[in-house]
């Protein structure tokens, strides 16, 4: 068994960096600026850390929630980057940050929290006395849960099973079960280049590669963490206990870069417990307390005491201890079902009807979308945004324009009865194709948003794929660059979707009626056609066949029947499809090809009231 895991020391921070403060509005900024915010401190300030690398400009002013907030100039966000942070856990669903009060103890803290003396378990008192700046935020267990489900869901690209828990003190983790799944990181020819001339073993062939493709793996799957904005830490082991143990020793042995990775060989996993210190054991606080006091400091110095002095030493843990001491692994993980349509959330601090702010929180919606799509393999074909606005808002903006000029006419009519905090406005859009790209799915939301009035400031978004499908893969050729029009055929067409409303873009296809005006319907434009029944394809037409107009009018135009003069015979149509007509209104129409003032056209005549019109003209 080959398990990873990926152990989340600052998830906590992390989330309320993003959740509850992307209620921006860029106010100023250089034209054709493009601004990726990475980084966003709760509630006291802002820091964004990438703006267009490539030009020299600058965000002169950020604001909050579309000025519901107030403004921080360059000097407010350096300072709100510089001072140490940490997080409080939620303990019920109406908490905020205003009920945060000295006795209540942080949940995680940030690496310049822990270099001034303040660790999670602390009261806020206590920690305000050693760092006065000390920035408290605050985050619910719902927001937790779904962020380690997006990393779950993502990371079933690397292998079929994964699992999660919630640890303590932040130490949150996500195990993926990558057992057989090495050797498809591997490159072959380097992989066996060590077996000199001679032919290798299938089973060595295995081994070699999956030596080779284990650090790969361990790579790529850092990267699409860090692609989500975590620091992280990786272990590879044979075991999940095993390596959730080797993680949170890399995390609280170094004081840099916490994106580390580690791979232990198989067979290796007794050599790789034994150099944890006790702390990265699975015991409690007062157990390593009473080891440490008879000289003990590591896990080998332990392995080395004899196994009657360890069982009364260390009670019911010595069930879980004794078996890691000797390398062996076997707990089981509770795999992770993935709901049927993934969903992403975000909560804003403050309410906004910006344009732009919105535009920043649907990048970081499709970007985590993207990652759950990639991790199944699929790509969304229907998704709805779903805009939560602020109703007592709305509410008074309605009683003010309704109301009289009157100061206490308009405050009577605000306050009475109760009100709704929120209302729902769902936003669909239909694609043409499987999409899972994040730059695609943003250009469209972007496209629906622009043709959307919101009539109350956004409190918070949800992302959903509603319907998905399995991506398509197109081999690509060696010889022949791959065609433009391929790509930006289906983006174009979901653009338009978006713009003009579903089902009103498609392509023209022969239907299945004898009423003229059925004959040609609107399809999907990547709709696949149905097969026609076989049939005898008949002799080629002839002279004598029914003209067809070179010119068809967009809408018929009724002429006097006196100015028609006849000269051949096209088509009659009479009780076409009499099943659907109303009992005695049956239809009765000729089609003639027809001279009108000198000019040949295709004119219908209604026999039930002798009404003339022009179809087209014949030239």
């Amino acid at each position: 068994m080959r398990v990873v895991a990926i152990v989340l020391p600052s998830l906590a921070l992390e989330v309320t960096k993003v959740a509850p403060s992307l209620a921006l509005e860029v106010t100023k900024v250089a034209p054709s600026l493009a601004l990726e915010v990475t980084k966003v401190a709760p509630s006291h300030g802002h820091e964004v850390t990438k703006v267009a690398p490539s030009h020299g400009h600058e965000v002169t002013k950020v604001a909050l929630g579309g000025g519901h907030g107030p403004g921080l100039g360059p000097v407010g966000l350096r300072a709100a980057a510089n001072a140490p942070r940490a997080v409080v856990l939620a303990s019920r669903d109406d908490m905020d940050e205003s009920s945060l009060t000295g006795n209540v103890r942080l949940h995680a803290v940030c690496p310049r929290a822990r270099n001034v003396g303040i660790f999670p378990g602390q009261t806020i008192a206590a920690a305000r006395a050693r760092e006065a700046s000390l920035s408290v935020g605050l985050v619910t267990e719902e927001a937790l849960v779904r962020a380690l489900e997006r990393i779950a869901e993502a990371s079933l690209a690397f292998g079929a099973t994964v699992a999660f828990a919630r640890g303590v003190a932040g130490d949150d983790t996500v195990w993926v079960d990558v057992t057989g799944c090495a050797h498809l990181f591997a490159d072959s020819p380097r992989s066996l280049a060590s077996f000199d001339d001679e032919e290798p073993s299938y089973a060595a062939r295995g081994e070699a590669a999956a030596r080779e493709g284990e650090p790969r793996l361990l790579a790529r799957l850092g990267a699409m963490v860090a692609g989500l904005g975590h620091e992280h830490a990786l272990a590879l082991a044979g075991g999940p206990k095993i390596a959730r143990a080797l993680a949170l020793s890399m995390v609280t042995g170094t004081t840099g870069s916490r994106s580390l990775s580690l791979v232990v060989p198989p067979g290796a996993d007794r050599e790789a417990v034994a150099s944890l210190p006790l702390e990265g054991l699975p015991l409690d606080e007062a157990t390593c307390r009473t080891l440490r006091r008879l000289g003990l400091r590591t896990a080998r110095e332990l392995a080395a005491l004899p196994r009657s002095a360890l069982g009364s030493r260390l009670g019911a843990s010595a069930l879980t201890i004794l078996p890691l001491l000797e390398g062996d692994d076997r707990a089981p993980l509770t795999p992770y079902t993935p709901k049927k349509a993934p969903a992403e959330t975000v909560e804003l601090e403050y309410g906004t009807d910006s344009l732009e702010a919105l535009g920043f929180v649907a990048k970081t919606l499709t970007t985590r979308l993207a990652s759950r799509l990639e991790g199944r393999g699929i790509g969304v074909t229907k998704l709805t945004l779903v805009l939560e606005l602020d109703a007592r808002a709305r509410l008074d903006a309605e009683a003010r324009e309704t109301s009289s000029a009157s100061s206490s006419a308009t405050a009577t009519s605000t306050s009475t009865g109760p009100r709704p905090k929120r209302t729902r406005r769902s936003l669909t859009v239909t694609m043409p194709m499987p999409v899972v790209s994040p730059k695609e799915m943003l250009v469209i939301l972007r496209t629906r948003l622009e043709r959307t009035r919101l009539e109350a400031p956004v409190l918070a978004l949800t992302l959903r794929a509603d319907e998905h499908a399995p991506r398509v893969e197109v081999p690509q050729s060696l010889f022949e660059p791959e065609s433009r029009e391929s790509r930006a055929i289906p983006l174009l067409v979901a653009e338009l979707l978006a713009e003009l409303g579903e089902g009103k873009v498609g392509k023209l296809a022969l239907g299945d009626s004898w009423n003229p005006a059925e004959r040609s319907v609107l399809v999907p434009f990547f709709a696949k056609p149905k097969p026609l029944p076989p049939h005898d394809v008949g002799p080629s037409l002839s002279e004598q066949a029914s003209p067809e107009p070179s010119v068809l009018l967009p809408e018929p135009m009724p002429v006097a029947r006196s100015l028609v003069r006849p000269f051949r015979f096209v088509a009659r149509y009479e009780s076409l499809a009499w099943w659907r007509e109303p009992s005695g209104q049956s239809t009765k129409r000729d089609v003639l090809a027809a001279t009108l003032e000198g000019r040949a056209a295709i004119v219908d005549l209604d026999k039930t009231n002798g009404a003339a019109r022009v179809l087209g003209w014949l030239d």
